[in-house]
């Protein structure tokens, strides 16, 4: 004869993953005045099908001419390279050269899926805007910007305060005109420029 043992037999519940893919981060970043850019990247909460990631599910789009997003004037931004890397669940679209001076909007959504099959949800959105550096009254703010703070930029200080217009805190969260959009990239015109509810 021969030995043999016995074991207890256990059941192992496999249980199908059901939860749809999501964006956990944009960079630029929600709100971001990011300068120049030749890059958008999206990192996403798990592995994604690569053959799902395409032009057609992570589009960059330019406002257009009237400068504001989804108002049929649109400009989808072409001749970038979509690139997806799985083990680190980042999309990047990358362009040979900086984007426009303009507001972007990137838009994400299906066919997008994970592994198993799982649609994203729904099309995420994010928006950030790009700018020149260029500074002709020297007042520390980029002339680009000033007018969305209804700031004049030939005047370095256009309220007449004694104080230049990128050493204001427009938004009173305690950061300058200038630290926000030449270090932080965040919107001096809104104190919580990310919409995490943290000031």
């Amino acid at each position: 004869g021969g030995n043999f043992v016995l074991s207890e037999t256990r059941e192992i519940e496999v249980v199908t993953d059901r939860t749809p893919p999501r964006v956990r981060s944009t960079n630029p970043r929600r709100g971001a005045l990011a300068g120049q850019t030749s890059v958008v990247t999206a990192r996403f909460s798990e592995p994604l099908d690569p053959a799902t990631v395409t032009d057609s599910s992570f589009q960059l789009f330019e406002a257009g001419p009237d400068g504001q997003h989804g108002n049929g004037d649109d400009i989808l931004a072409t001749g970038g390279t979509l690139v997806y890397v799985e083990e680190v669940s980042v999309a990047s679209l990358t362009f040979s050269a900086p984007l426009p001076v303009g507001k972007y909007r990137i838009v994400i959504g299906p066919p997008i899926e994970d592994l198993a099959g799982n649609l994203i949800a729904s099309a995420f959105t994010s928006t950030f805007q790009t700018f020149d550096f260029t500074d002709a009254d020297g007042d520390g703010f980029p002339d680009d910007l000033e007018a969305g703070l209804a700031l004049n930029p030939t005047l370095p200080d256009t309220d007449g305060d004694g104080i230049r217009d990128g050493d204001e805190d427009t938004d009173n969260d305690g950061l300058t005109n200038s630290q926000e959009v030449l270090i932080l990239g965040t919107d001096p015109g809104d104190n919580d420029s990310d919409g995490n509810g943290v000031l």
